[in-house]
């Protein structure tokens, strides 16, 4: 065992190598620039502190909104082995593969003046809907990256044993098993995947763009549109 695993550490260098160079090659020049730029004393960009708030705010609604949602989806296709819920198994990663900005569109067909949400809420008596601002932007991110979290938490409801969480609903009933057992073990899948929802929203420029909820990526895309400086549009990415 011990000469195996030393037989394989020589071929992590090269994929390690590999990795660092795909992920840290892309910021290098950006980084560098901006470095270039404040060794130059060229003046600091900042970003507006509204914007900054809007896009705090907008990042924490969707992690919180996809961590309960994908929450809600893992246990749901954890429950059961229905036809249904195997159809369900096989396309709710589906989003992921999709660019948000597809999906911003989709929604914006669908509430349009026309469009079929819009003419469900007339019927139901319901005000007028928009897919614009605030509402549009965090529903459309919440429904692309919650699934992320259900993969995250499915994966660890999948890794439980079943002997335990039997004998708690047994002797305990299921809000026993739930609280004891489950509960905190899908409690730090829910917080990984919540947390990379809120990176992703923080990064997303294309969606808050099209469904105009104007946000900190948006500055950052205009300075760059602006000067053509990376180290400029880097500068007011760094936060």
């Amino acid at each position: 065992m011990t000469g195996g695993r030393r037989g394989r550490r020589p071929f992590r260098a090269p994929w390690a190598a590999l990795f660092a160079l795909l992920t840290l090659g892309p910021v290098a020049g950006p980084l560098g620039a901006c470095a270039a730029r404040l060794l130059g004393g060229a003046p600091w960009p900042s970003a507006s502190p509204g914007l900054w708030g809007r896009s705090l705010g907008l990042a924490a609604s969707c992690a919180i909104l996809a961590g309960a949602a994908g929450l809600g989806q893992a246990l749901f296709l954890a429950a059961g082995r229905s036809a249904f819920r195997r159809l369900f198994r096989r396309v709710y990663l589906v989003p992921l593969l999709l660019p948000p900005y597809l999906t911003a569109l989709t929604w914006m067909a669908a509430l349009s003046r026309d469009g079929l949400a819009s003419r469900a809420a007339s019927l139901a008596g319901l005000g007028p809907l928009t897919p614009y601002g605030f509402f549009g932007a965090a529903l459309v991110l919440t429904l692309v990256h919650a699934p992320l979290v259900a993969w995250f938490v499915l994966g660890t409801l999948e890794r439980q044993e079943a002997g335990p969480v039997e004998a708690a609903r047994l002797f305990g009933g299921p809000g026993r098993a739930w609280s004891r057992l489950l509960l905190p073990a899908v409690l730090p899948s829910v917080l990984a995947g919540a947390g990379l929802v809120f990176a992703l929203t923080l990064a997303e420029y294309g969606v808050p763009a099209l469904l105009q909820f104007p946000v900190a990526s948006m500055e950052v895309y205009a300075e760059f549109s602006r000067s053509g400086e990376a180290g400029a549009a880097a500068a007011l990415a760094l936060p």
